[in-house]
């Protein structure tokens, strides 16, 4: 019962989560993931390493996979360059039985993490701007009495 009530949880905690949010869950879980790797692989347990591995690279793949190349951005291209790296690190980790390979990837998971707590932290409710809003121009006093005029002969109003 206790766990069909995490699972809800956790459905709806995804559900309502903001892009950031989202973001830093993927990397928890890879981050968690490859955690779990090296404490399974270091107590001998290989079978159980893998799979945490696996799950761990699934994760990353998933944030890969999930960036916006339409844009162009060479911003887009080095959070690619950094997911690839933890990528490749996590799969010569596995492929290689290279535990220095698997730290690697643990520490650039490790800054990511925090990098997105503080993302979400500065944006809890919404997705960060991705320009700085435009500062109106102040009304000239021409426009202010031509704002005047249109309110008084529509039933727009200017009024809050």
């Amino acid at each position: 019962m206790q766990r069909i009530a995490q699972e809800e949880y956790r459905t709806m905690e995804v559900m309502t989560a903001t892009p950031q949010k989202l973001q830093l869950m993927v990397i928890e879980i890879a981050l968690r993931s490859a955690l779990q790797a090296k404490s399974l692989k270091e107590s001998r347990q290989d079978e159980a390493a893998l799979e945490a591995l696996l799950r761990s690279q699934a994760a990353v793949s998933a944030v890969i996979s999930h960036l916006n190349y339409d844009e162009k951005s060479p911003l887009v291209n080095k959070i690619a360059g950094i997911y690839v790296f933890i990528y490749k690190s996590l799969v010569m980790s596995q492929m290689n039985r290279d535990a220095d390979k698997l730290n690697d990837a643990i520490r650039v998971l490790e800054i990511e993490r925090e990098t997105w707590r503080q993302v979400c932290e500065r944006y809890p409710a919404s997705a960060p701007p991705e320009t700085p809003a435009p500062i109106p121009a102040p009304l000239s006093p021409h426009m202010l009495s031509r704002s005047a005029d249109l309110a008084s002969h529509s039933s727009f109003s200017f009024e809050a």
